[in-house]
């Protein structure tokens, strides 16, 4: 046993050649490091990105807050909300409105084609 000790401790005392201080392990820990709060950092401000910034800003720099409107239909057409609901868009295309209908106890997503559209007014 006390062969192989003092083996073991001739070996480790030896010069040892030039590359075997060429190591992985300096250069890997800082990348390693960094990729560990990369992997937290982005899903998490990703996450309030999408959560609570961008629903948050207006359209006009990119973001996806419904526009408050003023829509009223043609007189031939019934609304399919009440009057007290508050009425937002989301969207609108050539053919169509995406709204966004709050009443006292839920939200709805309505589409409203464009020909049923007698008034659309954006609110300040």
């Amino acid at each position: 046993m006390e062969i192989q000790a003092s083996l073991l401790t001739l070996a480790w005392s030896m010069p040892r050649p030039a590359w075997w201080r060429i190591t992985l392990a300096p250069p890997i820990e800082p990348l390693a490091g960094s990729a560990y709060y990369l992997s937290l950092g982005v899903p998490l401000i990703l996450g309030l990105y999408t959560g609570w910034v961008f629903p948050a800003l207006p359209q006009e720099v990119g973001g996806g807050a419904p526009i408050p409107i003023q829509l009223e239909l043609r007189p031939e057409v019934t609304k399919p909300w009440s009057d007290g609901a508050k009425v937002s868009m989301l969207d609108k295309s050539s053919d169509a409105l995406l709204l966004l209908v709050a009443e006292e106890s839920r939200r709805r997503v309505l589409e409203i084609p464009r020909a049923d559209v007698g008034l659309l007014a954006y609110k300040p």
